[in-house]
């Protein structure tokens, strides 16, 4: 048997989706653990966007904790500190599920040949990049303001130095596309399919 002749392993991206009816097509009713795997593994995608959904899998769920398995380290990283976001969109999805809290847990799985890293935030502004921004007049203020509060005045320097420069930064990520998310965070662009 030569190379091309072998049965070639068709790659798929996340988990494959059941449906509910297949399951009930085996005979027997569903447990409501089981519909609840299906209905989480089918909507994740949706839930945490096609990137993370390549890299994880919904697990158990037990008294409002939701085990979400990861194929590494990094990416347990990635989803514990989008926690609140990845919450949100959980109850907007699943409005009837009660999750209060999510945990990761790293299990690579067989399908995959290795752990893919989470991808790297797209390129930061430059030092450069920074200094070209003007900050308004309310945003200057408001540094200020903030600056004055303090009473020690080498404190007050490099405190108005860094708040000028997370002003800068955060007027340079939404010239760039970057959204303000549901909590005042900002949001780097989707990427598109």
């Amino acid at each position: 048997m030569s190379p091309t002749d072998e049965p070639q392993r068709e790659r798929r991206d996340g988990p494959t989706p059941v449906s509910l009816e297949s399951l009930a097509a085996l005979g027997g009713a569903i447990p409501p653990e089981l519909r609840l795997k299906v209905r989480l593994t089918r909507l994740w995608p949706e839930i945490v966007g096609a990137t993370v959904a390549r890299a994880s899998r919904p697990g158990s769920l037990v008294d409002g904790k939701l085990t979400v398995l990861v194929n590494s380290g990094a990416w347990a990283v990635t989803i514990q500190g989008t926690q609140r976001r990845l919450l949100e969109n959980l109850r907007r999805h699943c409005p009837d599920l009660v999750i209060k809290q999510v945990r990761t847990l790293v299990r690579p799985w067989d399908d995959e040949p290795e752990a893919t890293p989470p991808p790297r935030p797209a390129e930061g502004p430059t030092g450069a990049d920074l200094d070209a921004v003007t900050l308004s007049a309310a945003a200057c203020a408001a540094v200020d303001e903030a600056a004055g509060r303090l009473s020690d005045p080498e404190l007050r320097q490099r405190f108005k130095a860094a708040m000028t420069r997370a002003q800068q930064r955060r007027q340079w990520r939404l010239a760039a596309g970057w959204t303000v998310g549901p909590g005042g965070d900002l949001q780097p662009p989707r990427e598109r399919p």
